[in-house]
C-alpha cells in the first residue's frame, strides 16, 4: 500500500467550495493510494458545518456508522450504515449526517482511472444509491481489508471497488432492457424471503414462466433466485445485528434461518467472514 499524497485544501469558485481529486471537506483519519484508487476513511462526523461542495473526481461512499443524508440530485435518502453511494465527476451537494459520530469510507477516482473504468462499466451520470444485497456486503468485505490488511489487500481493495462500480453501472436508470417482470420477481423475494418460497412462486407473481424467470434473473442480477433469497437474508440479517441487543440466535430465526448454525454457514459464505467477527467489526 502506498501513502497518499494529495492535497487535502480545496478550493473557492462561484459554486462555493471545490474539492479536486482526494480532497473533502472533513479530513481523513486514513488514506491509502491504490493505483489510481485514493482510499479515505472519514470518522467523528457531524450534522453542522457541512458547506455546499462540488467534487471533481467521482468517488464511492460507503457509510459506515449513521444515518446519512444525502443532497446531491438523484440520490434518495436517507442512507442507514453499509449503504454505498456512487457520485460521478462534478458532483455538488452539502450531504451530513442526521447525528454526531458518523463515519464513511471513500473511493476517489483519478481522471485517468475514471476513463478507463468508465470504458467497461457506463457509469452513472448522476448520484446513485447502491441499495440491496450485494453493494452493502461488498462494502463490509471492503472495510475489514481497509483496517485490517495484509500482503494483498491492495488486489483485494482493487478488485471490491472495481465489483461496486460495476455493479453501479449495472443498476444505473440508464441499464437498456430491464422488463418490467422482473421488478415484481424482485419485489416478491424481498417482500417474501424469510419464507419458504419456490422459483414458480415467484415466477407466478411476475406472470413468467419459471425456466425464463431463472434464466433473465441471472442476466440481469449475475446469481439465481436462490441467491438473492440468501442475499436478502443476510442483508436483513446484517441490518439486526447492527442493534447490539439483539442475539445472533434471534438474528438467525428472524431472517428465516432453521438455527444459527445455518446462520453462520450462510452468513460466511456470502460475506468471507462470521457473525461474530462482522460485529467486532462494526463495534470498532
Amino acid at each position: 500500500m502506498k501513502a497518499a499524497t494529495a492535497s487535502i485544501t480545496p478550493h473557492l469558485d462561484s459554486r462555493g467550495v471545490r474539492l479536486d481529486f482526494g480532497q473533502f471537506v472533513s479530513p481523513p483519519s486514513r488514506r491509502l493510494d491504490v493505483d489510481g484508487l485514493l482510499f479515505s476513511e472519514m470518522t467523528g462526523l457531524s450534522p453542522t458545518g457541512v458547506p455546499r461542495h462540488t467534487h471533481e473526481a467521482a468517488h464511492l461512499c460507503l457509510v459506515t456508522h449513521g444515518v446519512y443524508k444525502p443532497t446531491a440530485r438523484n440520490a434518495s435518502g436517507p442512507c442507514s450504515s453499509w449503504t454505498v453511494l456512487f457520485h460521478p465527476p462534478a458532483t455538488h451537494h452539502d450531504d451530513c449526517f442526521a447525528t454526531d459520530g458518523g463515519a464513511v469510507l471513500m473511493v476517489s477516482l483519478s481522471a485517468e482511472r475514471f476513463r478507463d473504468i468508465n470504458l467497461q462499466a457506463r457509469l452513472p451520470e448522476e448520484s446513485i444509491v447502491l441499495n440491496g444485497y450485494q453493494p452493502g456486503f461488498l462494502g463490509a468485505k471492503w472495510l475489514s481489508e481497509f483496517r485490517q490488511p495484509d500482503d494483498i489487500s491492495t488486489t483485494a481493495l482493487e478488485s471490491l471497488a472495481l465489483e461496486l462500480l460495476s455493479d453501479a453501472g449495472r443498476i444505473s436508470p440508464a441499464y437498456p432492457g430491464s422488463p418490467g417482470w422482473l421488478k415484481r420477481a424482485q419485489e416478491r423475494i424481498e417482500d417474501c424471503h424469510a419464507e419458504q418460497i419456490t422459483v414458480r412462486d415467484i415466477a407466478d407473481s411476475a406472470g413468467v414462466h419459471p425456466v425464463h424467470l431463472a434464466r433473465e434473473f441471472r442476466r440481469f442480477f449475475r446469481c439465481s433466485p436462490a441467491d438473492y433469497i440468501r442475499f436478502c437474508r443476510i442483508d436483513r440479517a446484517r441490518r439486526r445485528m447492527l442493534h447490539r441487543d439483539i442475539s445472533l440466535t434471534h438474528v438467525a430465526q428472524d431472517v428465516g434461518f432453521f438455527d444459527q448454525s445455518h446462520f453462520t454457514r450462510a452468513f460466511k459464505r456470502t460475506t468471507g467472514i462470521t457473525p461474530t467477527a462482522f460485529r467486532k467489526l462494526i463495534s470498532n
